[in-house]
């Protein structure tokens, strides 16, 4: 199974990519990330709320808790309820641009997709946690979380990502939201949100385009030291 064309194979549940090296306290910053305590909302994030509670949850409040859980690196106690129903917060280009550009505590967020993997999104949040670097990574497929993962890492490392995004056209957002396969960028030091064309430099195969992206895919899949935290 892949997270996305042209992406490396999911790891196992509970295995680790090879660490790299952080200036921050990798340890302490861990523990924070996988404590309770992260990303906590006392109105959902107790005992008496249910499973019937999540589903009559108002469409905002459920949007709420749909960008909580990519930003979380592990999975919370909503994370195996989302599914395909009118109820249920479905990803979205335009609205996913919009709510990173007016965060400025996210340094980098992108999702890529729909691609054809039942319409999947391969998401990555980039923010400063404890003093390290933390990229998020979640796979929403059909409307359902199936992957969770995380990885500290360096400065370098996201400059390298940085440079990695540069080498595309960088389109501005249509003002709708679309079926192709685009990758969302919001980025603060760029001047506005943008959007790369991934199905068409799949399709363009031999060319730069293409080429460029699969090293992209590769550097997101195998250069990052991912943990892996849910898999469903």
């Amino acid at each position: 199974m892949y997270l996305l064309v042209g992406f490396a194979p999911i790891m196992a549940h509970g295995q680790t990519a090879d660490p790299l090296s952080t200036t921050c306290d990798s340890a302490q910053a861990a523990n924070h990330l996988l404590s309770p305590e992260y990303l906590h909302l006392p109105a959902f994030d107790h005992s008496h709320f249910t499973t019937d509670s999540f589903y009559s949850l108002p469409l905002a409040a459920n949007r709420r808790l749909w960008f909580r859980e990519i930003e979380h690196p592990d999975s919370t106690r909503f994370t195996p309820h989302w599914w395909d129903r009118p109820e249920s917060y479905h990803a979205d280009q335009l609205d996913f641009a919009q709510h990173y550009w007016l965060d400025s505590t996210v340094r980098l967020a992108m999702q890529f997709g729909p691609n054809e993997d039942l319409w999947a999104y391969n998401i990555f949040i980039v923010k400063e946690v404890a003093g390290c670097l933390v990229v998020s990574r979640s796979y929403f497929r059909h409307a359902r979380f199936t992957y969770k993962a995380y990885a500290l890492i360096t400065e370098p490392q996201l400059l390298a990502l940085r440079q990695q995004l540069g080498y595309f056209a960088h389109h501005r957002l249509r003002p709708v939201n679309t079926q192709e396969h685009y990758a969302i960028i919001a980025d603060h030091q760029c001047p506005a949100p943008y959007y790369l064309d991934v199905g068409a430099a799949l399709q363009e195969r031999g060319t730069l385009p293409h080429r460029v992206m699969l090293d992209l895919f590769a550097f997101l899949g195998e250069e990052l030291p991912w943990v892996t935290t849910y898999l469903h």
